[in-house]
């Protein structure tokens, strides 16, 4: 089942029926081809398609909700996954309202390189699975902040050793904020 979906001019509409059906538990993704205002066809993604219609709801925002952002605060080792890893532990904070990660060790076939190879992952968080994508920490200015949020969260004697071999630029060099997707 596809939605009616009409290019008019160079806005995207579907029909008030529509939008009134809800019929979709599964997000079809194949494409559409729409005409366009000089009669010509062109694909079209069944996802803008649907976003559009308002029937899915696709996260726009470069950051995370409020809510969510107290419950990487609270977390103190947050799974995370990209492409086929494995979810995986890590160590979490939040830096002016950003969630920064960062890893340890650059393993070829770790985390921190899946999400260099893939960007898109997943986190559980607070019992649910959220969707992420990874973007390089290039402010100095954050990363350094960053430190100081490593060593204010994570104060056993045990994360000490952690905390400051965080601060080093190999390690520093390894930072990722993870963003909506």
């Amino acid at each position: 089942f596809f939605p009616a979906v009409r290019r008019v001019g160079r806005r995207t509409s579907c029909s008030a029926e529509d939008r009134s059906t809800g019929l979709f538990s599964e997000i079809p993704t194949l494409p559409l081809s729409l005409t366009t205002g000089k009669g010509e066809r062109k694909p079209y993604s069944v996802l803008h398609a649907l976003k559009r219609c308002k029937r899915l709801k696709v996260s726009n925002s470069k950051r995370f909700p409020s809510k969510i952002l107290t419950g990487f605060a609270a977390t103190k080792y947050l799974p995370v996954r990209a492409g086929d890893h494995r979810f995986i532990h890590i160590w979490v904070v939040v830096v002016q309202n950003r969630v920064i990660v960062r890893s340890w060790n650059d393993k070829p076939n770790g985390w921190y390189r899946a999400f260099l190879a893939h960007r898109l992952g997943h986190v559980r968080i607070d019992d649910r699975e959220l969707s992420v994508r990874a973007v390089p920490l290039r402010s100095t200015r954050l990363n350094d902040a960053t430190d100081d949020a490593f060593a204010s969260k994570y104060t056993t004697k045990a994360n000490a050793k952690y905390v400051e071999g965080f601060k080093t630029p190999k390690r520093k060099a390894a930072t990722l904020e993870l963003v909506p997707a």
